[in-house]
């Protein structure tokens, strides 16, 4: 039986549950049902120290493999996020044993955007790639947009290797809630139950992980706009604190209208996005680039109206059933809500009914079949047939006596040179990843050095929440007292009027 090594390195290690990871989870809470009656046998694994070892998140296995062994027909899917990982020692040993390595990909941004990303992430993501197109066989993206991205990105970069690799993409799913969890048994958070109870219909929803290619400021600009336009709408930030955003935060904790018409929840469950997305008037989606942009078809799986940025992957995703405003012009979004608080959505961004996205089964099912696709391609190094050619060579020269034995020792020392040839390669490797080693220490010292300044900084907003919170509650406590106070004097009046 065939093996599907699927990479968990990553997700083994944390709890998150956002996207990458919100992916890998779906994929395999769906891969061992449709690999039952196949010729597959699904394995989680972990890549490190050139080897890989089994792990159980979602099969039960009570025994597990702590060095699996591969052979030709088997496959690694590297699904997980692993460019910040040393995994390619676990990937060279797969590879060389004839089975096939697949990389997903999700997005190029890194490469084509790394404005937006953290400095030691674009470099990783860089050095990846130099490593993947040597040992990855096929590549499978999350949209059509990415698969066309990556093909002429490689073409550029590597175009003699490029010709020999597998290229596909598959849709993701959308029903994100996992099968595990009962609704019925997960409290939604008080607070944001309050936020839809209180506030008005037009409550506004954004979903992602707060980072510059996001483009939260720019929400913040037109809802700005609004209010100074004194248009009575809300703004729901949904996602957890990434990098280089600390200005947008200080501006969110900052603002006049922070927990009356603008809100920020760092870390809702499945359940509590669900409510989101069931109670909010529209999603708002305002990124630079996007690999997918699941929020949009979660959105409309869930009937709700969608704005985004119009960029290509948006058209791709969204196409007609979703509208779109300028990224160059903030009036643009600004005319377009201001006309829904005066006549209402319009009709055709209204979800019809019977609307329906594929699930996480049916996505899983897609990419399942590009692989078997790329398994029935595939055809691996012929290392024994080169390892004939020499051995009849060696028995050719034989049959000539003396200019045999000549050439059988000139073989020989020859082979002798190649071998030395080779020491003197693998040496020179060494000392490369030695001296890569040496370089990945020093950005880690750098980015350990970064996360002490994150650290301070957050303290010290942690501080300043702190004051926020105690004046609030001193002020909710002088509140809570007048109110006593009236009841108090309230009974006494109606006291006295019944006596009377």
């Amino acid at each position: 039986m065939k093996k599907l090594l699927i990479d968990c390195s990553f997700i083994s290690t944390t709890n998150l549950n956002t996207g990458i990871q919100r992916v890998v989870r779906q994929v395999l809470e769906n891969i061992y049902g449709i690999c039952e009656l196949s010729e597959y046998e699904v394995m989680e694994v972990v890549l490190e120290n050139g080897i890989l070892r089994e792990i159980s998140q979602n099969n039960n296995k009570s025994e597990l493999d702590g060095n699996i062994k591969t052979k030709k027909g088997d496959v690694l899917l590297l699904l997980d996020s692993s460019w910040h990982l040393d995994t390619w020692a676990s990937v060279m040993y797969v590879k060389s044993t004839g089975a096939m390595v697949i990389g997903v990909i999700y997005d190029l941004i890194p490469i084509s955007h790394p404005q937006y990303c953290d400095e030691v992430l674009v470099k990783l993501f860089n050095e990846w790639f130099n490593q993947a197109i040597e040992l990855i066989d096929a590549f499978i993206t999350i949209s059509k947009t990415v698969e066309n991205d990556l093909k002429k990105y490689l073409e550029n970069k590597y175009p003699d290797k490029v010709k020999s690799k597998f290229f596909d993409h598959f849709l993701l799913g959308s029903d994100f809630k996992s099968k595990k969890s009962d609704i019925q048994t997960i409290e939604i958070n008080k607070s944001l139950i309050s936020l839809y109870k209180k506030q008005n219909k037009s409550i506004y929803l954004i979903v992602c992980t707060l980072e510059p290619r996001k483009n939260h400021k720019y929400l913040l600009d037109v809802f700005d706009i609004l209010w100074e336009n004194n248009i009575d709408v809300t703004l729901n930030i949904v996602g957890k604190i990434g990098w280089k955003v600390d200005d947008l935060m200080l501006r969110i904790y900052n603002h006049k209208y922070y927990n009356t018409k603008l809100f920020h929840f760092g870390n809702l469950n499945d359940e509590e996005l669900t409510y989101c997305y069931k109670n909010s008037k529209m999603l708002l989606f305002p990124s630079f680039i996007e690999g997918f942009g699941l929020p949009i078809i979660e959105s409309l799986n869930n009937k709700l109206a969608v704005l985004a940025s119009d960029i290509p992957i948006h058209r791709e995703v969204g196409s007609q059933r979703i509208g779109y405003f300028d990224l160059q012009n903030k009036n643009d979004l600004v005319s377009q809500i201001s006309k829904f608080e005066e006549t209402g959505i319009s009709e055709s961004l209204q979800v019809p009914a019977d609307f329906r996205w594929i699930n996480w089964n049916e996505s899983t099912e897609l990419l399942f079949e590009k692989i078997k696709k790329f398994d029935k391609k595939f055809k691996p190094t012929k290392i024994k047939n080169l390892k004939k050619n020499k051995k009849s060579f060696k028995q050719s020269i034989k049959k000539i006596p003396i200019l045999g034995w000549f050439l059988r020792w000139s073989y020989n020392l020859l082979r002798l040179n190649n071998i030395k040839h080779s020491v003197y390669i693998h040496q020179t490797l060494i000392n490369t990843q030695q001296s890569q080693l040496k370089q990945q220490q020093i950005l880690i010292d750098k980015l350990e050095l970064k996360l002490t300044k994150r650290e301070l900084e957050i303290i010290s907003l942690q501080s300043s929440i702190d004051t926020k919170i105690a004046k609030q509650i001193s002020y909710q406590s002088v509140s809570f007292q007048q109110r006593i106070d009236q009841f108090i004097f309230d009974t006494k009046i109606e006291l006295k009027n019944e006596k009377l």
